[in-house]
């Protein structure tokens, strides 16, 4: 018999809840570096919002290197 969070073949833990990149905070850091290219002189309106976002997605998400992946991610997006 397995212990929860171990699957039959598996020599490590695996997770239970599957882990991906939090598509708020992406959505959120992608709209703040778009909008902060259109209207420079708002754009560290734009970035504060973007930090709140990650701050309140930190409270909510049960992993930090979630919203750490979608901040990456929402930077990624703004540079193109």
């Amino acid at each position: 018999m397995t212990s929860p969070g171990r699957s039959k073949n598996a020599r490590w833990p695996v997770s239970l809840s599957p882990s991906y990149p939090c598509e708020h905070t992406a959505a959120a850091g992608a709209a703040a570096a778009v909008l902060g290219y259109l209207f420079p002189d708002e754009a560290p309106t734009f970035a504060g919002a973007r930090r709140r976002r990650a701050a309140r997605a930190l409270g909510e998400h049960p992993l930090r290197s979630d919203v750490e992946a979608g901040l990456e991610l929402a930077a990624l997006s703004g540079e193109r």
